[in-house]
């Protein structure tokens, strides 16, 4: 295997696009090889702010081609990347990857734009047609304002998102795994300015019946419900995290599992667990 087809499987490995022979070769090298275990979390790293940027989208075969560029001009040492040197790669190089992706072909500012109120309306437009379904379907006014303040929720989270992943302050933090999360891996991008987070985790185990991940922020002072969640049946999720009124930035960011509903205390199942640096 020449060093440019083991960067190619290891870049179509952090994009999810590899089958499972090719996968299982892969999974081999990095546990015997270190620096093929380093290049493979940097490309993880790439993957997951550039779905930041488009949560709504899947990734785009031609997505694996950027990545090896972008990691190959920004780590030339195949070192892991700190978390200001991520959040550098974001704000510089996202807006110009996506362009060629999704085949944008309009100046950077506007194209910013144009995903942006793309990604909002992509939202809005999915909400609106079960909206549509519900009242041909004589659903109860009830159910069509449920799905209402769900529409909001996203909407919300959305520009949320946008906002996170363009803030040049944000930084990232590794969660760890624990004996339950089975390799998980995690990171949590926090905004001091925006007062709020994302959490963007893949290769979560599969949950018990009758069961959700709840997040936890501990600021020093108390802890407190994040939000719950259950991943995407690739086993990723991309969650919003808000900072409760009158809380102080997390210190510490836990996942666990809870019953469906969430709990109101944090239990002993712990799957991911990280600091946050203020």
């Amino acid at each position: 295997m020449t060093p440019e087809e083991r960067e190619e499987l290891l870049a179509a490995c952090a994009l999810g696009t590899l089958p499972s022979r090719e996968a299982a070769t892969v999974e081999a090298l990095v546990r015997s090889d270190s620096a093929a275990a380093r290049s493979l979390a940097s490309y993880h790293e790439i993957v997951d702010m550039v779905a930041l940027s488009v949560p709504l989208r899947r990734a785009d075969p031609a997505l694996r081609t950027h990545v090896l560029a972008a990691a190959r001009a920004g780590t030339p040492t195949r070192a892991p990347w700190s978390a200001s040197r991520i959040a550098a790669f974001v704000a510089a190089s996202a807006a110009s990857m996506l362009l060629v992706v999704w085949g944008v072909n309009l100046q950077r500012g506007l194209a910013q734009q144009s995903r942006d109120t793309a990604a909002i309306a992509a939202v809005v437009e999915a909400s609106a047609k079960q909206l549509q379904q519900l009242a041909v379907a004589g659903v109860s006014a009830q159910a069509s304002e449920d799905l209402r303040a769900q529409l909001q929720t996203a909407v919300a989270d959305q520009e949320a998102l946008i906002a996170i992943s363009a803030d040049s302050s944000a930084r990232a933090h590794v969660l760890e795994t624990t004996s339950a999360g089975h390799g998980a891996r995690a990171r949590y991008l926090w905004s001091p300015e925006l007062g709020a987070g994302v959490l963007v985790a893949r290769g979560l185990p599969d949950l018990p019946l009758d069961s959700v991940y709840q997040i936890w922020l501990n600021d020093g002072s108390r802890v407190y419900s994040g939000g719950t969640f259950t991943p995407d049946e690739r086993s990723m999720v991309q969650k919003v995290i808000r900072v409760a009124a009158g809380a102080r930035s997390p210190l510490r960011v836990t996942v666990t599992v809870s019953p469906v509903g969430g709990s109101a205390t944090a239990g002993r199942l712990v799957v991911l667990s990280g600091s946050i640096e203020r």
